[in-house]
């Protein structure tokens, strides 16, 4: 082989090789996204979809896209099975279906929930057009919960819609639902504890043990030692529900890294 010839496909390699890596660079975020960077849980989460018109538990699509302009990167929404097996937004059956149908509560099928008056005119959605959504945003995160069968939630998120399921942070409400979103590839997971009646020492424990995104609390727990405990190891702590900066004042003293709330928004919110 010629020493010019050789020298010409050196060049070429080298060529290829910058152009590649330029390519990486520009995608960085895309990149990112998709989970080589670990996500920094931010201050506050929009609850219940984030209050919309004043009003807040609604789940809709107007409160979802007013959490969205609010500069909210996780936002929290509710789930429920239609009376047909289908996965709803509605942050539960009774009461709520008073309050958006203004009918009596019971549990609807799909074709009620999506074509049936609502309160406000408010835009009621199914999961897959969640799902939509957050394709369409791109920087932005679901955060889950249910009252009923969160393994079948999540099975039903793992099965059907793996495309999106880097941008959904799944609320496990046990150490068994935490492995088994686990095993299904869920990259951020959120312990929740309204449900469970778990010590201080078994939830420390845990978190040693685990990658966890957060760990989230109701606010009686959120003023006890546990916050600080968690902090001492660099574990997030998030309290639910707060609209009180005072309160949010006091949790942050004890220990407590962030909140769920309706009103707040995040693009507004300091913390010193």
């Amino acid at each position: 082989m010629k020493k010019s010839s050789f020298n010409r496909k050196i060049i070429v390699f080298f060529i290829i090789g910058v152009f590649i890596f330029g390519i990486l660079i520009m995608n960085r975020d895309s990149i990112a996204f998709k989970g080589f960077n670990k996500l920094s849980p931010p201050p506050l989460v929009a609850h219940a979809g984030g209050a919309i018109y004043g009003f807040k538990l609604t789940n809709s699509l107007e409160a979802l896209e007013e959490s969205y302009s609010n500069g909210f990167q996780l936002i929290e929404m509710d789930f429920e099975w239609t009376s047909d097996g289908e996965v709803v937004a509605i942050h539960d059956w009774d009461p709520m279906v008073e309050r958006l149908f203004m009918t009596e509560e019971r549990v609807l099928s799909l074709e009620e929930f999506k074509n049936s008056p609502v309160f406000m005119d408010l835009t009621l959605l199914e999961f897959s057009e969640i799902v939509e959504w957050l394709e369409n945003k791109g920087d932005v995160y679901l955060v889950t919960d249910t009252k009923g069968d969160n393994k079948k939630l999540l099975k039903y998120i793992y099965e059907n819609h793996k495309k999106i399921q880097t941008q959904i942070i799944p609320q496990v409400y046990s150490f068994e639902e935490y492995e088994l979103a686990r095993d299904m590839g869920f990259d951020n997971i959120i312990l929740t504890l309204y449900r469970s009646k778990y010590t201080d020492e078994e939830i420390i424990e845990f978190a040693k043990n685990n990658k966890i995104f957060a760990i989230t609390m109701p606010k009686d727990r959120g003023y006890s030692s546990l916050p600080m405990k968690l902090k001492e190891i660099d574990v997030f702590t998030y309290v639910h529900t707060i609209n009180e900066l005072y309160v949010f004042e006091e949790l942050y003293e004890n220990g407590v890294s962030g909140i769920y709330t309706d009103y707040f928004h995040a693009d507004k919110w300091i913390i010193e």
